[in-house]
């Protein structure tokens, strides 16, 4: 089962306090998760959200996990502390849920980039099943996810806790599962966008075949994009494409081809490469 991400965002932003924003950065990360990509935020944007002298100790750096609830309450993102043990946050990312863990740094492997810092510290957790005991780790330190070990997160929380009991903050709404795709067709073919309103153009490229995958770009009216493939997924038609080098996807309904049933020497072409590695 594979779960929404989106896009990692890191606290290091360049944005007033960035160096302290670890907890505002996952809890932009989690919202970003738990709403599929429909609120895309950095950490300095939810640290505006909440005034200095709002929080609740103006005196320390950094946010506890009540002045994150209550910037989600202003951004409206469902989202609740729990009081609990390492179990029932293995508990809540089983069942889909995006993770907020604060705890202390120095429990971090040193080779990892999470180790590059010792200190209080706030991580999300991208939900999963935990099969092989480790959980998809969004360390706002660190340039991109990664895997970390379960007991190493429950030695991290524990330790700033002082014991086997700690806070942890929970996005209630889960994470969107991405669709199973399914190609039905490897055809070639050039694409134009769609005219919206006057003038507007609907010509978006998404990162996954979901209405509400983060927007890659959106080209101008006229533009012309060779796709490759007919995708299906949650009932809707897709064209694959690639944008900067990775897959990207338009939606059909957005989009006018060119010429409708393909491009024969790029079909041509492409039945060879399946021919050549499907043996």
């Amino acid at each position: 089962m594979r779960f929404f991400e989106g896009s990692h965002r890191r606290q290091l932003d360049g944005s007033a306090l960035a160096s302290e924003n670890c907890t505002p950065t996952s809890g932009a990360n989690g919202a970003r998760a738990s709403t599929g990509g429909r609120v895309d935020k950095s950490g300095g944007e939810i640290r505006a959200l909440l005034a200095k002298q709002e929080e609740t100790d103006p005196d320390t750096p950094g946010w506890s996990l009540g002045d994150l609830r209550r910037a989600k309450q202003r951004l409206g993102v469902p989202y609740r502390n729990r009081t609990g043990r390492w179990a029932d946050v293995e508990a809540a990312l089983r069942s889909g849920l995006f993770v907020v863990l604060q705890g202390d740094s120095d429990q971090f492997p040193d080779a990892t980039c999470s180790g590059a810092f010792d200190g209080d510290h706030a991580v999300g957790l991208h939900p999963g099943d935990g099969a092989d005991g480790t959980w998809l780790l969004a360390d706002p330190l660190c340039t991109a996810r990664r895997r970390e070990r379960g007991a190493v997160l429950r030695a991290y929380a524990e330790k700033l806790a002082g014991g086997p009991t700690f806070r942890f903050g929970v996005f209630t709404t889960p994470v969107p599962r991405e669709d199973d795709v399914n190609i039905t067709a490897v055809k070639g073919e050039d694409w134009k966008p769609r005219e919206g309103p006057p003038g507007h153009s609907n010509g978006v490229i998404r990162a996954t075949p979901d209405r509400t995958a983060p927007i890659l770009v959106r080209l101008d009216l006229g533009t012309v994009v060779r796709t490759i493939a007919e995708i299906e997924a949650a009932g809707e038609r897709w064209r694959l494409t690639e944008h900067d080098g990775a897959p990207a996807y338009l939606l059909r309904s957005d989009w006018d081809p060119i010429v409708q049933g393909g491009d024969p020497a790029v079909d041509a072409r492409l039945d060879a490469y399946i021919a050549r590695t499907s043996g």
